[in-house]
C-alpha cells in the first residue's frame, strides 16, 4: 500500500511546474530520437532471436514483450507529463491532455507562448533543460 501511495506522488509531481515553448520542443526531439534508437536496440533484439522451436525463444519473446510493455509506460508517462506542463504554462488545466484533443494541445503547446508571470501552476519556467524537461528538483522528496 506505501509502494501505490508513493507512485501516486511521484506522478503528481512529475505533473507539477511549468514547460516553456524552448523546452516543450527539445523535450518532444528527446522524446523522438529516444523512440527511433530504442524501436532499433529492440529489432537488434529480435533478430538474435534463436529458433523458434527452442525454449530460449520463449524466454526471448518473454522478456522482449515486458521490456517493451515497461518502455511503452515510460514513455507514455514522460509524453503526457511534457504536455500537462506545457499546458500549464499557459495558464490552462492539464486535463485538456485527453487523447482525443492531444495533437490540438500539441500544436497549442508549439505556438501560444505562455503566461509571463507567476500563474496558479508556478512559477515562470527557467532552469536547464534537463531539469525542466525531467521536473528535476534538488529537495525532492518522493
Amino acid at each position: 500500500m506505501a509502494r501505490i501511495k508513493s507512485f501516486w506522488r511521484y506522478l503528481k509531481k512529475v505533473t507539477e511546474g511549468r514547460v516553456g515553448r524552448k523546452h516543450y520542443f527539445f523535450g518532444l526531439l528527446l522524446f523522438i530520437v529516444s523512440f527511433f534508437v530504442i524501436i532499433v536496440l529492440l529489432s537488434l533484439f529480435v533478430a538474435t532471436l534463436p529458433s523458434p522451436n527452442s525454449f530460449f525463444a520463449v524466454i526471448y519473446v518473454a522478456a522482449f514483450m515486458i521490456i517493451s510493455f515497461c518502455i511503452i509506460i515510460l514513455y507514455i508517462l514522460y509524453i503526457f507529463s511534457l504536455h500537462i506542463r506545457r499546458l500549464h504554462d499557459q495558464g490552462n488545466s492539464g486535463w485538456w491532455c485527453i487523447p482525443p484533443i492531444t495533437p490540438y494541445v500539441m500544436l497549442f503547446g508549439f505556438f501560444k507562448k505562455g503566461e509571463q508571470k507567476t500563474n496558479k501552476y508556478g512559477d515562470i519556467p527557467s532552469g536547464s533543460f534537463l531539469r525542466t524537461i525531467l521536473n528535476l528538483r534538488v529537495n525532492s522528496n518522493i
